[in-house]
């Protein structure tokens, strides 16, 4: 009968450590479930290493010492999804092996089978193709060949076999992982753990196929619930069962594991404060740990950077959104009487981490700025010749990510042509345009520089000028308001015009620009 000895255990836990520092980076490429934040195999060698301090911190004398310190640590220390459900793991094989100085064979594999079902327990609703079905599918592995009288290493060597092919199925059991082509982070990060601690038999590197890592990060720009919220609470009362009972913040992938007076608590929120204030009422809170999931997913975008970058001038806080919303890296402030320097140009164009980037100046003056820009810099430059925001706004709405760089290119400065546009404001001084006269003080509304209509009021003058072009049935009509104009006067305008134009669609949005009252696209 093999028995396992405190010196094995500090060896396989150590080993299966490294193993996970060793991988960390190509199991952070991995992340993009429960959110693509990259951080899956920092938060499982943190929770490991906190383990790892605990059992350098305390006096080891005996193997209960020793499980007491992982299960402790690891509680302490556990951070992410993954970490926590790995921290419960460990809990489950500590309670198992709890008060055994020698530990059997068959001991350590039921040990495994009782840590998987300790983090399902914890996990409130748990999820298949995750860090939990490999783990099962290994402990189970294990415990079986065991029971039937295989030797324990020849039994872990399998069941890590077992697990190593679970994993390759993680992708058909969860459709994120299928739409990114990877295998679930997590479950990665425990059939290294277990990698390693199979040199701790004292048996030959372990050679098998080679999993792939490396890939790009995907899954949603916005996430519902930014904040991974991690707390440790202190409470003689509190139990897990009263936690899940009481629990009703919204909110998703929460997990509750309980050691002693100590209970971990892992939750993805909007308002991590709730989370906090649920807690102070109902026992001592030692750590808080929150993390912006939002700021590492963008910052992960940014470092790999993009295909295809783009650089937009603009004025106008509601403008401004819109076009981030839409995917444009850098905003440069501009318009009308409020040109920027070719110089503005190339440090927008400098700041975009992408291969290859375009330039929209929504101004006919900024055209020639934004030329002599793709000259100044090394980066692979199309400067789209839009001479509005909302050609922009529609060109940028229609990026095509599959298409190549010169199709998108030719297709943006085509869309562009479709879109026409009217701007309102207001004549500084008396002039003639095109042969009409226009006092100052009129609100004047100018159309593609063809057309020009004045009134007493900027709805007036835009009214006046769309009553006297051909629109044709089926445009889309987009008033953008300035920020002069409230948005109930705005909505008050938008369906005047949608009276006189029935068979167009017409839309309204904040602009928020100056010296414009409206700014109007046709399409």
């Amino acid at each position: 009968m093999e028995i396992l000895d405190k010196d094995f255990l500090v060896k396989f836990f150590y080993l299966g450590f490294k193993e996970v520092e060793k991988y960390k980076e190509e199991i952070n490429a991995l992340n993009v479930f429960p959110v693509p934040d990259g951080d899956t195999g920092t938060n499982m060698y943190m929770t490991l290493l906190s383990a790892w301090e605990e059992i350098n911190r305390e006096e080891i004398e005996t193997t209960d010492d020793l499980i007491g310190a992982i299960v402790k640590g690891s509680l302490m220390g556990a951070r992410g999804n993954s970490g926590v459900i790995l921290s419960q793991i460990f809990k489950g094989m500590g309670e198992f092996l709890k008060n055994k100085d020698k530990i059997t064979g068959r001991e350590f594999t039921l040990s495994f089978v009782e840590g998987v079902n300790r983090a399902y327990k914890a996990v409130i609703k748990p999820v298949e193709g995750t860090i939990l079905t490999v783990s099962k599918s290994f402990s189970v592995s294990l415990y079986e060949r065991v029971k039937e009288g295989e030797s324990l290493h020849s039994a872990y060597f399998h069941a890590i076999k077992i697990a190593r092919d679970t994993l390759k199925k993680t992708p058909d059991m969860l459709d994120v992982l299928k739409e990114a082509g990877v295998v679930d982070a997590g479950g990665f990060g425990f059939l290294k753990f277990v990698e390693g601690g199979y040199r701790a038999f004292g048996r030959e590197e372990i050679e098998m196929e080679k999993i792939e890592t490396k890939r790009e990060v995907i899954g949603e720009k916005t996430l519902k619930y930014p904040f991974d919220t991690v707390l440790l609470v202190r409470s003689d009362t509190l139990t897990e069962e009263v936690i899940k009972r009481d629990f009703n913040i919204e909110g998703d992938s929460l997990i509750v594991g309980k050691e002693g007076d100590l209970i971990k608590i892992h939750f993805h929120t909007k308002k991590p404060t709730d989370v906090i204030r649920f807690f102070m009422d109902r026992g001592e809170i030692v750590k808080i740990n929150i993390e912006n999931m939002q700021y590492e997913v963008d910052e992960l975008q940014r470092k790999k950077g993009k295909e295809i970058g783009i650089v937009a001038v603009s004025r106008g806080k509601g403008f401004e959104k819109m076009l981030k919303e839409l995917g444009v890296d850098v905003i440069i402030e501009g318009g009308q009487t409020f040109n920027p320097s070719t110089k503005d140009l190339v440090e927008a164009i400098e700041k975009v981490n992408a291969k290859k980037i375009v330039v929209f100046p929504n101004n006919s003056n900024v055209i020639f700025s934004a030329l002599q820009a793709k000259e100044l810099t090394s980066k692979e430059v199309e400067v789209i010749p839009t001479k509005s925001i909302p050609q922009c706004i529609s060109v940028v709405s229609n990026l095509n990510p599959n298409a190549s760089f010169e199709d998108n290119v030719q297709e943006m400065i085509e869309v562009a042509k479709e879109v026409k546009t009217i701007e309102v404001t207001k004549a500084v001084r008396s002039s003639t345009f095109n042969g009409k006269k226009i006092k100052a003080g009129e609100y004047i509304a100018i159309f593609e520089s063809k057309d020009v209509r004045t009134g007493k009021d900027p709805e007036e003058a835009a009214l006046s000028l769309l009553l006297n072009l051909d629109i044709k049935s089926g445009t889309l009509i987009t008033i953008y308001y300035g920020e002069e104009i409230e948005e109930s006067r705005a909505e008050k305008f938008k369906d005047i015009v949608q009276d006189k134009f029935p068979e167009s669609d017409v839309e309204v949005y904040e602009g928020g620009q100056p010296l414009y009252p409206y700014i109007i696209s046709l399409e």
